[in-house]
């Protein structure tokens, strides 16, 4: 049996990319087992194989023990420009399986690992030079085009996000700057968000710090930066709002929370902020003052910030101009069914002299307030895309569900609102 066989693995669609809240793709990555299921296939011996990513990711080192064993070989992605790497690793994968295909004749076989959708052509291409072509992705990422086109296809075994079936070392922690996939074994996401959830989360991470290997070393050397602490954070809590919360930067919420644990905050010039350990002293660094306790949370300009920030957004708190455009939208029902906010907005410009600005705030908060419909045919991520119709009958009603959803928002929040603040909401 020669050797016939080349595999291409697109790391970057199976874990589905850099992002921290895509860990646990990755922690549960087997690339034994992707071997296994693709020896169950009728090919030859493997000539090639190689593996598209930008290993300079520290998380991907726990990879490198099955790569090593595999025999697969790393092709380094560092993107072709500023800001974070985009298709390089399709491109570059589709480079190389060309050239395959072009110098060595006796492959014959040739695997892409991975579910993107641009395969396809390629996999046309390599048809025309009458080569055969195996697809092996999850189905969850698998686009329709590529696996019609590709004349076998293997489905992975989709991953196990409950359990983490991994060869980590015995500690679990000596994975050089490998934390996160440490920290991703033994804490899940959380989607509760509320300020006693993220003192008990900031205190299980400062705790998971310093009873890691590598952490400690950095804490007992030149202090470990607050970037570490935050991607741990963010990574738990991803829907935490500082500010929400009444702390202006989020160096005043871990200022806020530090103060139980073993550690403390030092600072270097006016942003070098790092944390060690309290009885440590690092050289250039002075320990952070304590600030005065963070301002109250029921607040008015706080509710507005809660209000305003993430989706679903409220930006237009001036009641009369509410009252008005919804007054003219009930006034106008029939008009404005199955409509688009684009043509909603248009309508509402040329009635109104309001400045435009203050009618898309108006309009997208009574969308956020409930006051419209999506309508299920237009029912897309897209709110540009996607037609509404309006509900209430009268003004008042409007006003009604706008508050009532502004009050949800900010009980989700904070746990619970003061009246007498969000009586002042609306003006």
């Amino acid at each position: 049996m020669k050797y016939n066989t080349a595999i291409f693995y697109d790391i970057e669609n199976l874990i589905g990319g850099y992002n921290i809240s895509n860990v646990e793709l990755l922690i549960n990555l087997s690339l034994k087992q992707i071997m296994a299921q693709v020896k169950q296939k009728n090919i030859g011996k493997i000539a090639i194989q190689r593996a598209y990513a930008d290993w300079s990711v520290s998380r991907l080192n726990q990879l490198k023990a099955d790569m090593v064993e595999l025999g697969i070989e790393p092709k380094q992605m560092f993107g072709f420009g500023k800001g974070a790497v985009k298709n390089a690793a399709d491109i570059q994968l589709c480079i190389d399986v060309m050239e395959v295909a072009f110098t060595k004749p006796d492959v014959e076989i040739f695997v892409v690992v991975s579910g993107d959708g641009g395969f396809s052509s390629l996999a046309n291409k390599l048809h025309e030079y009458g080569k055969f072509v195996i697809g092996c992705a999850y189905k969850r990422s698998t686009n329709k085009i590529f696996e019609a086109i590709a004349d076998e296809f293997i489905w992975l075994s989709e991953p196990n996000t409950t359990t983490v079936p991994l060869n980590f070392p015995d500690s679990g922690i000596r994975f050089g700057e490998n934390y996160l996939t440490t920290f991703a074994r033994e804490y899940k996401p959380l989607s509760e968000v509320s300020l006693e959830t993220a003192q008990k989360v900031s205190v299980e991470i400062f705790a998971f710090m310093i009873a890691n290997h590598d952490i400690h070393a950095k804490l007992m050397n030149g202090g470990v930066n607050v970037s570490i602490f935050a991607e741990l954070f963010r990574y738990r809590l991803s829907g935490f709002l500082h500010k929400a919360y009444g702390f202006p930067r989020s160096i005043d919420f871990i200022q806020s929370v530090i103060e139980k644990s073993e550690l403390k905050l030092v600072l270097k010039g006016l942003s070098d902020y790092r944390l060690t350990l309290k009885n440590h002293k690092v050289v250039g660094f002075d320990d952070v003052v304590k600030t005065p306790e963070r301002p109250a949370v029921h607040t008015l300009d706080n509710y507005k910030q809660i209000l305003s920030a993430e989706s679903p957004s409220f930006r237009q708190f001036d009641k009369q101009m509410i009252l008005t455009i919804s007054g003219h939208l009930c006034d106008k029902k029939k008009t404005f069914q199955k409509i688009s906010l684009e043509s909603i907005t248009k309508k509402l410009n040329r009635k109104f002299s309001f400045d435009s600005l203050e009618i898309v705030k108006t309009v997208t908060s009574l969308i956020s307030g409930g006051c419209f419909v999506v309508n299920a045919e237009t029912s897309t991520n897209s709110l540009e895309s996607q037609t509404l119709s309006f509900l209430p009958d009268t003004p008042e009603q409007s006003l009604a569900l706008l508050e009532k959803a502004m009050e949800r928002k900010i009980v989700v929040k904070l746990n619970r609102v003061n009246s007498n603040v969000f009586n002042g909401i609306l003006t």
